[in-house]
């Protein structure tokens, strides 16, 4: 309001009063340094929080946050053995295979299943999950592989006559279109996913656990239960060198292929580290909690934080400190076994 030279200014909502020039003059001043000064900035502090799926013999699927050890959601429907979990963290999707035959994809929002695929040939083993094309290529029991189309909710690919006992592993190199498999039959074959045709990698005598491809495409690490791992030239379709370990040392395995080393589940309730430059064994990580006389089953690593995750066949799950070979937290999951682990 301006009655004769009173002025009132606004500011942040509260009126305040200016009786005369001399003091409009001083607030204009005021005001102009405000303006003058540099605007205050908001700055954002996000935190990462590190997400985990691991899936149960008794048919569960949990999804964790693994720094509180909090069960965030528990995912029930599977009806059998939950084999393999994998999930998309940032669209908030999980998905689950079973030796009950079918694949679900999970809401980690709602807790919902979103998705059942069935497979009426087979049961699944293992599984690799292109999250960008929205397929997965799983391992079944009866020795075969099949390719799913998420979207269409269709099996787009049958890979029949490689392997004559289970697939237990599989690994797939979607930028090629190839993959690899493992089978309780010994044998490794590498397939080629846009024809349909494999070639068997020999080298194996006994069931194939776990293997992994580097994400360059050249080389390929499997590990089997009598300790033995393998790197595989991808591209010259054969065996470059062996690390042998002892029986019950390979359960599953996750790579860090910039160093060259390999984290195993391994009998004995404890994680291996290995390298594959030198051969060796380099360090044995036993499990704080647990019964010493249960496996480990399965493993899954975030390299780039120097991160691992675990699960045993007591039912426990433990996080690992992969600079100081540590274990950061350890606890118990579920009554019945681990059989599957991922983390983000």
């Amino acid at each position: 309001r301006c009655p004769e030279r009173e002025v009132t200014l606004l500011m942040m909502g509260s009126p305040v009063p200016l009786a005369n020039e001399k003091a409009l003059a001083s607030s204009q001043e005021e005001i102009s340094a405000l303006r003058a000064a540099p605007a205050p900035q908001l700055q954002m502090l996000r935190v990462q929080r590190r997400y985990l799926l691991s899936g149960t013999s008794s048919g569960l699927v949990q999804f964790w946050d693994a720094d509180r050890k909090e069960c965030l959601d528990t995912f029930p429907g599977h009806t059998q053995r939950v084999q393999c979990v994998s999930g998309d963290f940032q669209n908030r999707r999980g998905l689950s295979g079973s030796s009950d035959g079918t694949l679900r994809m999970w809401d980690l929002d709602s807790g919902l299943c979103v998705e059942t695929l069935h497979d009426y040939s087979g049961e699944f083993n293992c599984m690799s999950v292109d999250w960008g094309a929205r397929c997965a290529l799983g391992g079944l029991t009866n020795g075969t592989l099949a390719m799913w189309d998420l979207d269409r909710r269709a099996c787009v690919l049958a890979l029949h006559g490689g392997h004559h006992g289970p697939v237990q592993c599989v690994a797939a190199d979607w930028g090629s279109r190839r993959a690899l498999s493992g089978s309780t039959d010994g044998a490794v074959m590498l397939w080629d996913l846009e024809l349909g045709t494999r070639i068997p990698m020999q080298g194996h005598m006994v069931w194939v656990a776990d293997l992994q491809i580097d994400p360059d495409s050249r080389f390929a690490v499997s590990g089997s239960i009598d300790g033995m791992l393998r790197v595989w030239d991808f591209r010259a379709h054969k065996c470059v060198r062996t690390v042998r370990g002892e029986w019950g040392d390979v359960k599953a395995l996750t790579v860090e292929w910039a160093t060259g080393r390999v984290l195993t589940a391994a009998a004995g309730n404890q994680l291996k580290l290995w390298e594959l430059g030198g051969a060796r064994l380099a360090a044995v990580l036993p499990s704080p909690i647990g019964n010493a006389r249960r496996d480990m089953t399965c493993v899954a690593a975030n390299w780039d934080a120097q991160r691992a995750v675990a699960g045993s066949a007591s039912g426990d799950l433990s996080l690992w400190n992969l600079d100081t070979f540590e274990c950061v937290e350890a606890w118990k999951a579920h009554d019945r076994e681990i059989n599957c682990v991922y983390l983000a």
